[in-house]
């Protein structure tokens, strides 16, 4: 995703140099509908939002899932940990 929503890069430009984690694959009969659903993106996605639109959300709607990031759950989860001990002193 870019700032101003979904493009269509290739995986060089994506990573912009920096290692790619693959969590799990597609399967291969939904490639088809994945390349389908990345292309009807382009230019009607919301731009990037770092807590509801990240890449990981993304991809795992392209993935025919519920748009989620367990990274930034998990961040916020953490954070709400921080702020209660914080508070708890």
């Amino acid at each position: 995703m870019t700032p101003d929503g979904a493009a269509i890069v290739t995986l060089n430009e994506f990573s912009q140099g920096r290692p790619v984690q693959f969590d799990k694959p597609a399967p291969v009969e939904c490639h088809h509908q994945l390349h389908w659903r990345a292309h009807q993106s382009v230019g009607r996605t919301a731009p990037y939002d770092l807590w509801n639109r990240s890449c990981e959300h993304y991809a795992t709607w392209l993935m025919g899932e519920k748009p989620e990031s367990p990274q930034v759950t998990g961040a916020f989860v953490l954070g709400l940990i921080g702020t209660f001990l914080w508070l708890a002193k």
